[in-house]
């Protein structure tokens, strides 16, 4: 079977979870190395290292004649903006999405994301996996007009 299509491709990965202690380590040692063995850029977005629980206002918001918007969401969007496609790994919390991985992604505007792939790898210590945090997901990065890859990989 040829190799996919993907030298020199760059993907960022968002991490969803900050609670402590976090299996989302755990799946990034799994992931990570597996797209870079395909010859794939891999930026990490985690929310544990962003800091942007100070950040209140998601960049659409600011009004650009007035307000100075604050230059490291600029530098995160021009990244997200650059990004060939989007692995998007979450926890499950009470059946739904992690809120930490929602915070980061909600400071920047659905065009920054729109006509790219994004994968979706969902976790839970529960037996399903992380499905029910998944399928609210897929239904979330629609919104944000990313184009989805057709199967959900979850890990009980």
């Amino acid at each position: 079977m040829a190799p996919l299509i993907s030298a020199g491709l760059n993907i960022i990965l968002f991490l969803g979870t900050v609670r402590q202690p976090r299996n989302a380590d755990r799946v990034l040692k799994f992931i990570q190395p597996a797209l870079e063995a395909r010859n794939i850029t891999v930026t990490v977005f985690d929310p544990l290292e962003l800091h942007l629980d100070e950040v209140i206002k998601p960049i659409q918001y600011y009004n650009k004649s007035a307000e100075t918007i604050p230059q490291s969401l600029l530098d995160l969007q021009t990244r997200i903006k650059a990004a060939d496609g989007f692995v998007v790994v979450t926890a499950e919390y009470h059946g739904s999405i992690a809120p930490g991985l929602l915070n980061v992604m909600n400071q920047f505007p659905p065009n920054a994301y729109v006509f790219r792939p994004g994968a979706i790898f969902s976790y839970s210590k529960g037996r399903f996996g992380g499905i029910r945090a998944a399928m609210q997901l897929r239904s979330y990065l629609s919104d944000l007009g990313l184009i989805q890859v057709p199967g959900i990989t979850g890990k009980p």
